[in-house]
């Protein structure tokens, strides 16, 4: 099923299931988990306020076929800010608290915007693309093309990644839910020091939402992955990112608290 008709599904029902096609693992894709909550919430805001940040915690595995509860609430609304939570249940468990703040415009004469850079054409090294019972099996619902770093198992000792990120299928415009996606897409940035395969799992991640740039961004371009890994040890990562639109313009950055077993 399309990633759009699961957003759909999101705005207008409390349940529904979610299709193999979109497994990672022992679960569901997480960036499909965060962009379905996305939109739970943002019914509940008034469209001039925009999400600023978003937090996730995956608590529990989501299996496919099998029914999904989503429940939004407000914690507080305001003139300027809301701030919103939703859980993501199935069998009664929590599997994913998402907490969000939007919004709205306000005068300021404190004015500091994140640097555009400049993406000239790299040299494409490597697709990280879904191979049957090696990598997780959403990923054929993206085109992901490596510019630095390796892919995941590689054995390598590199602490960085870059490269663009699409949607296979064609979708009209880029939604702060579909970024989500696009981000979580990429697998986390330490897999590639594995030395064979093995699981990974985010355990928390904030995104701030960093520019007004996303609103002229369209998913019929790419967008630009930067990460690294600030620190990794006792079976656990922390690793940042920068997302960058087509233009060079900063969308998103990002942060991912990973479980590794290597």
């Amino acid at each position: 099923m399309h990633f759009n008709t699961y957003l759909e599904k999101a705005r207008q029902l409390n349940e529904f299931a979610i299709d193999s096609s979109w497994g990672q693992g022992r679960t569901i894709f997480g960036g499909l988990s965060a962009g379905i909550l996305y939109e739970k919430m943002s019914v509940l805001v008034p469209q001039e306020f925009t999400i600023k940040f978003m937090n996730l915690c995956y608590s529990s595995p989501l299996q496919a076929n099998i029914a999904i509860s989503l429940e939004a609430e407000l914690v507080s609304s305001g003139k300027s800010t809301y701030q919103v939570q939703a859980k993501l249940r199935q069998n009664q468990k929590i599997c994913v608290l998402a907490t969000a703040t939007f919004g709205k415009a306000r005068e300021s004469r404190i004015s500091h915007h994140s640097k555009r850079v400049d993406l000239k054409p790299h040299k494409k090294l490597k697709d990280i693309s879904y191979v049957e019972n090696l990598t997780p099996i959403f990923l054929q619902h993206f085109l992901l093309s490596l510019h630095a770093g390796d892919l995941p198992f590689s054995g390598n000792t590199l602490d960085h990644q870059k490269g663009w990120a699409q949607f296979k299928e064609h979708v009209d415009d880029l939604s702060p839910a579909h970024l989500l996606a696009l981000i979580d897409a990429w697998p986390p940035t330490v897999l590639q020091n594995y030395q064979k395969p093995g699981p990974g799992a985010t355990v928390q991640w904030s995104i701030n939402f960093v520019e007004l740039s996303i609103q002229k961004q369209t998913t019929t371009d790419n967008i630009y992955f930067s990460s690294y890994v600030k620190s990794a040890h006792f079976g656990y990562a922390f690793t940042d990112a920068n997302i960058y639109n087509a233009g060079g313009e900063p969308i998103a950055s990002s942060s991912q608290l990973v479980m590794i077993y290597e």
